[in-house]
Parts: C-alpha cells; sequence; structure tokens
C-alpha cells in the first residue's frame, strides 16, 4: 500500500511507493494505461463513473485541470508508473476514487474525505445553493445536523454572509475530518460532536437557520446500491431502520420547533420515496410554506418550512 497518496506528478516522493506487486508496471504513456484501466474496471464500475474517474486521475498525474483529450504520447515516470498500479489495484476492489486520493470537491472547492464521512453528492449541492438563497444572511446563524465532512456548513461558511455557521455529528471520526476541512479552507465554525437522536439543546439556544442530509436510505434499499458504496461509506451515515424511515426527520423536527428563531427556515435533503410524509410531517408540527423541490434527475430531494410562532 502507499504510505502516502500523491496529487500530483509523484517522481518528488523522498520514499518510494510500496508496491502491491512485485511486477514492474509495463506501460509508458497514457494511451496505454487508458486502455488498460478500461479492461480492468470496465466490468466493475457503469461507463460514465469510470470516464469521470479516468479524467480525474489524469488531471492528477497531469498537474492540472483540462478535459479530455489528454496527450496520447505523455510518457510516464516510473514513480508515476507505480502509483498509478496502485490507484489500479485498490479500484478493482470497488474502493471510491474520492477515499483514495482523499480528496472530492463540493461546489469547485476541494475537501478531505476518507472511509468516515460520505462522499459528497450533486444533490447535496442543489440543498446548499437553496440555502443560500436566504436573504439578510448577515444576521442570522445556521446549524448543519449530521454534517459528516463538514461539507454543507463548509459551504455555506465560506459561500455565505451567516452570523456564525455550527455542524453537529455523533462521530468523532467525521469530526476530526471536518475540522481538518476547515482549517484548510480557512474559515470559523463551531463543531458539535453528539448523539442526534439523544440530543437536547439548552432552551435559550437558538438558530437562524437549520439544515440536514440525514441517514435516509432504507435497509431493505441496500440491495439496489452500488459496491462501492456499501462496501466503503460509513452505514451509520447512510441507512435507517426499514420501520422507521422518518427516525431523523422527526428528531430534528422537534428540535427545530424548540430551538429555531421565529422566522427560521428549516432545510432537509429528503428520500424521494418519503418526501410527501416528511412534507406532512413539518406541517403537522407547526411549519408554514412548506415545499418540496427536485433535484437535477427530476426527483423530490429537498424540502424548506418556515416557523412561526404567530
Amino acid at each position: 500500500m502507499l504510505r502516502h497518496l500523491y496529487f500530483c506528478a509523484p517522481e518528488n516522493l523522498k520514499t518510494p511507493p510500496i508496491l502491491l506487486s512485485d511486477s514492474p508496471f509495463p506501460f509508458k504513456n497514457l494511451a496505454q494505461i487508458n486502455q488498460e484501466f478500461l479492461r480492468r474496471l470496465g466490468p466493475i464500475w457503469e461507463s460514465g463513473e469510470l470516464q469521470a474517474i479516468l479524467k480525474q486521475i489524469w488531471e492528477e498525474v497531469l498537474g492540472k485541470k483540462q478535459m479530455f483529450p489528454f496527450p496520447n504520447e505523455y510518457e510516464l515516470t516510473e514513480n508515476q508508473g507505480l502509483w498509478l498500479q496502485n490507484i489500479l489495484k485498490r479500484l478493482e476492489t470497488n474502493e471510491p476514487l474520492q477515499y483514495i486520493l482523499e480528496k472530492a470537491y463540493f461546489l469547485n472547492f476541494e475537501i478531505k474525505v476518507n472511509a468516515s464521512v460520505l462522499i459528497p453528492r450533486p444533490e447535496t449541492e442543489e440543498l446548499v445553493l437553496w440555502v443560500l438563497e436566504t436573504k439578510s444572511q448577515e444576521e442570522k446563524s445556521v446549524l448543519d445536523l449530521c454534517t459528516g465532512s463538514g461539507c454543507i456548513a463548509l459551504a455555506l461558511a465560506k459561500l455565505g454572509k451567516w452570523k456564525n455557521v455550527s455542524g453537529l455529528d455523533v462521530s468523532h471520526s467525521a469530526l476530526e475530518i471536518a475540522r481538518q476541512n476547515e482549517i484548510a479552507l480557512e474559515l470559523s465554525i463551531s463543531w458539535l460532536e453528539s448523539d442526534l437522536l439523544q440530543q437536547k439543546f439548552p432552551s435559550d439556544l437558538k438558530w437562524d437557520i437549520m439544515v440536514s442530509n440525514p441517514p435516509y436510505v432504507l435497509e431493505e434499499e441496500a440491495s439496489l446500491m452500488d459496491a462501492h458504496v456499501l462496501q466503503f461509506e460509513p452505514a451509520i451515515a447512510l441507512f435507517v431502520p426499514d420501520n422507521d424511515p422518518l427516525l431523523f426527520y422527526k428528531k430534528i423536527v422537534f428540535l427545530a420547533t424548540q430551538h429555531l428563531n421565529n422566522g427560521g427556515i428549516l432545510f432537509f435533503e429528503l428520500n424521494p420515496i418519503f418526501a410527501l410524509e416528511v412534507k406532512s410531517l413539518m406541517e403537522n408540527s407547526g411549519f408554514q410554506d412548506v415545499e418540496i423541490k427536485q433535484d437535477m434527475f427530476g426527483k423530490n430531494r429537498m424540502a424548506r418550512g418556515t416557523w412561526s410562532f404567530s
């Protein structure tokens, strides 16, 4: 296994990478390695996803962003070849490239990820953009529940003008990643380590915005999921019991009724199967103007509602 993963030409390594195989790497240029990746990974990864993987790998090799086609005649150094061999072998086990590289992109900025946190999805980017439509941000505080890598809290702090931003998660290892991302992005976020389902805030603690992408995948849906998700991404951040699919939504809605300021807004990412049930839950709990928003794929993926005392 590699001791570290390097994101550009790795010939500057002080310690050569440790090979997974003693055999030399026979490929000398991008055309050859591209063909080998397609041959060995084609049966494992969906075509569109594999093309995205290859694009990012070549960007890492060249040390810059560039659209296809990459120069096929580009000659690989020995260290680059060994680095690619390690990546290929790990991808063959279904390990996501983001975990191999220990980084992902969210709304065009880079964050650190590992197997302690979910890999951010485009749908969550859409949720953040919806939250950013909130007006008068300068006077508002935000709490991100089930923050994981911190991608939602980080994006809101980076792109918004909020008074303060906080993130809560039960996982200590996830919050360590969130803190590292906060430092790397030169932001200031308050992180709370706590079990959401047992959470009790002081009665005087209030926020203007509460947002969450909670676990919402039914256990019975696991059979429909890709192997690289099931085998590597944290189950604690994905699944809810089949007999209680709104488990986290019910708790968050209750907390929101206790700790949102008057006129505060609650945002959710949703399992489309239960979008209408979440909408009813919010309305029956006193939220006004509850609406469901579709994602780029036309699925009911987000909910928003306003909390009002009157």
